[in-house]
């Protein structure tokens, strides 16, 4: 091959290359994927760090509060059930909402309605990024209240997430421009 026909066979492929479609969102999937079990399944946020903690301030918890209905016994502080009462006490507060329920909560597992995690599962190309795009106004209030709560680094990638996902597109352009 001539030095002239190389540079056009790259020419070609550099002008059919789609990077986002190609190359970013096959990247993008996988960190974000290690982004999604890090932060919903070990509560760790994108400083390396827990994401915090839940309150064992005592609270009232109503039926519709609870994923898990059957774990919802209407009582007081004393735990006697009175007729007409629509609440349960929790002396643990909202850690013992979830342990009552069966649910993690040892870290902050974000996962409860599973309705966040849902959404953040789905990229989106838009021009030539990838983003994670959430569509639904709670999610966006969630997120914005976890934000506020545990810090801002709660939904960044970690620094070697980021590497990693630096390697991964490397790697498949290397491939990309090899074939």
């Amino acid at each position: 091959m001539t030095e002239e026909q190389f540079r056009d066979k790259l020419l070609s492929k550099i002008r059919s290359l789609k990077i986002a479609e190609q190359i970013v969102y096959p990247a993008a999937t996988v960190a974000n994927a290690s982004m999604i079990e890090r932060l919903f399944e070990k509560g760790i946020g994108g400083d390396g760090a827990k994401v915090g903690s839940y309150s064992t301030e005592p609270m009232y918890a109503s039926k519709k509060q609870f994923r898990n209905t059957g774990a919802f016994k209407a009582q007081g502080k004393t735990g006697k059930k009175k007729e007409g009462r629509k609440s349960m006490y929790l002396a643990g507060g909202y850690k013992q909402l979830r342990q009552v329920q069966g649910y993690e909560s040892s870290y902050v597992n974000l996962f409860y309605y599973g309705d966040l995690y849902g959404e953040m599962n789905k990229l989106t190309v838009e021009k030539d990024t990838v983003v994670v795009r959430l569509s639904r106004e709670i999610n966006k209030k969630k997120v914005e209240g976890l934000r506020e709560k545990y810090g801002k680094e709660t939904f960044q990638h970690t620094k070697k997430e980021k590497e990693q996902f630096a390697k991964d597109v490397s790697k498949m352009l290397a491939n990309y421009f090899s074939n």
